[in-house]
Formats: C-alpha cells, sequence, structure tokens
C-alpha cells in the first residue's frame, strides 16, 4: 500500500534543519533534481549544493543545502548534508 505522505529530516552537521511531514519533495542530486512522492522506490544519492523544496498542506518551504547523502524510502526520506 503506497503511504499518503512522507516522513522527512533534513540534518545538517550541527542542526536539525526540518523534521516532520511533506507531500511531495525536490532535491538537489549530482544527477539534477529529483522529485520524491509517498511511494517511491528505494534509494540512496549524492547530496548536491542547492535547495531542497518541500511541499505539505499547499505551502512551499524552501532550504539551502551543501554536499552530503540522501536516503529514500517509500513512507521516508533523510537528508544528511555538510
Amino acid at each position: 500500500m503506497i503511504p499518503e505522505i512522507l516522513k522527512l529530516s533534513i540534518i545538517g552537521y550541527d542542526r536539525v534543519i526540518y523534521q516532520g511531514e511533506a507531500e511531495f519533495v525536490v532535491l538537489p542530486t549530482q544527477w539534477g533534481e529529483m522529485g520524491v512522492l509517498p511511494g517511491h522506490t528505494k534509494l540512496f544519492a549524492l547530496l548536491a549544493p542547492g535547495k531542497v523544496r518541500v511541499k505539505n498542506k499547499g505551502k512551499e518551504e524552501v532550504f539551502s543545502v551543501r554536499d552530503g547523502v540522501i536516503k529514500v524510502k517509500p513512507d521516508e526520506v533523510e537528508v544528511l548534508s555538510a
């Protein structure tokens, strides 16, 4: 069954930047921007410097990130940024 919402964590080297829910996430990767919806296949990717866009309940939040890694599960996204 496909989950309806993603649990999202964006963690910097010294603090939690964002922790909450998301309906859609756009991430900067080494291959370009990648969109993630609930139910996405499992994935590890290298994070590129840029903006993470988080959409939830009709609102969009934008966070700046540096290099790091991304771990995607069908119901969860973890972003670890330097």
